[in-house]
């Protein structure tokens, strides 16, 4: 069965000092006074081992526990520093380390290699490190890390090979992605969003694959998209809301299953701009995209290559461009499965525009017009 201490408001000290393993839960909840638990010969906790709500707790002792099939949950312990006390920990279902005001490293879980569900690091004001997890290969769920405040790097995940989601959102602090160089692969989605000092994906240099979708989205700082080494994407690629991004480079990219959408489209005739900065879009392998490709709200768009595109499913869309003067760096030898837009560019001629819509197959419509190049 479950073990449980919980709303007790005098109790400074918890120990089992023979249990060795723990065939339901352990759980130790609102225990306002609680400073230490003891439970060195733990070997392995079948259910959640969770630590919650307990503000004085600063020493942990689980030195023999190896596996917890459940949750590994430490969640606003205010005062403790470190995760000292799970020395020998290997493998977890899920590990969930929040709101920890204290925290300051995650020193303590140097043994843990797997993770068979998902891994969050939420709030820890203080979290300057994720050193700790230095041996972690395998994350079969979602890796979550959402606002530390101090966090400026990844360091420490420099073992992590696959994850099944990967989203980075709302941290202040963080600047690239760094400690992530042996991730290659990310079977879901990637989503990093609303990062205000993240000024690239410097980090993500080993990834060759993700299966799901590439979702990038405010942040602030973001200068440049390179990912040098990815192949293939399975589901949408979008950005858009970045003010400073400038680049986007995927020289490798041959493939994305769903679609590839640099802007807004819903709001292009509101004045919208979605990444103001952005100069150019380089996709020199991608030759296939299994729904939309659109490009469009981009004032400073001048760049755009695509030279090895062979089939787009869904409408390829160029709108609403300030700078493109120049079509040369697209395939022409491309079929569009449904339509074809060329529209509001304000540096890209009209006779251009019309001879590269003449050259390419859109099985469905093309419309060319509103394109009032060349610029002066």
């Amino acid at each position: 069965g479950d073990l449980e201490v919980a709303f007790d408001e005098t109790l400074t000290c918890v120990e089992f000092p023979h249990l060795a393993a723990a065939l339901g839960d352990v759980r130790l909840e609102h225990d306002d006074a609680l400073e230490a638990v003891g439970m060195p010969d733990l070997a392995v906790v079948q259910g959640d081992l969770e630590l919650q709500m307990n503000f004085a707790l600063s020493n942990l002792d689980f030195s023999h526990l190896t596996e917890v099939d459940g949750a590994l949950d430490v969640h606003v312990c205010d005062a403790l520093t470190s995760l000292d006390g799970f020395g020998s920990l290997v493998e977890v279902g899920t590990l969930d380390i929040s709101a920890n005001d204290s925290l300051v490293d995650l020193h303590g879980l140097g043994e843990l290699e797997r993770v068979t569900g998902d891994v969050s690091i939420v709030g820890n004001g203080v979290l300057e490190s994720l050193h700790g997890l230095d041996a972690l290969t395998t994350i079969a769920g979602e890796l979550y890390v959402g606002g530390p405040a101090a966090l400026e790097d990844l360091q420490g995940l420099g073992s992590l090979q696959s994850v099944g989601i990967l989203t980075l959102e709302g941290t202040s602090a963080l600047v690239d992605l760094t400690g992530l160089s042996s991730l290659a692969t990310v079977s879901g989605g990637v989503e990093i969003v609303d990062n205000h000092a993240l000024t690239s994906v410097d980090g993500l240099d080993a990834i060759e694959t993700v299966g799901g979708s590439v979702a990038l989205r405010r942040n602030d700082a973001m200068t440049r998209v390179e990912i040098p080494e990815i192949v293939s994407i399975g589901g949408w690629v979008s950005s858009y809301e970045s003010p400073s991004l400038e680049t986007i480079e995927m020289p490798n990219l041959t493939s994305v299953g769903e679609g590839f959408v640099v802007g807004c489209c819903w709001d292009i005739y509101a004045g919208f701009d979605s990444n103001p900065a952005l100069r150019e879009v380089r996709l020199p392998g991608l030759a296939t995209v299994g729904g939309d490709l659109e490009f469009h709200s981009l004032a400073s768009l001048a760049a755009l290559e695509l030279p090895a595109l062979m089939a787009v499913s869904g409408t390829f869309r160029i709108e609403s461009t300030g700078a493109l003067s120049d079509l040369g760096e697209l395939s022409t030898d491309l079929i569009v499965g449904e339509r074809l837009y060329i529209l509001n560019n304000s540096c890209l001629s009209q006779a251009d525009a019309e001879a590269y819509a003449s050259a390419i197959v859109a099985l469905v419509d093309t419309s060319v017009s509103y394109n009032y190049g060349p610029c002066e």
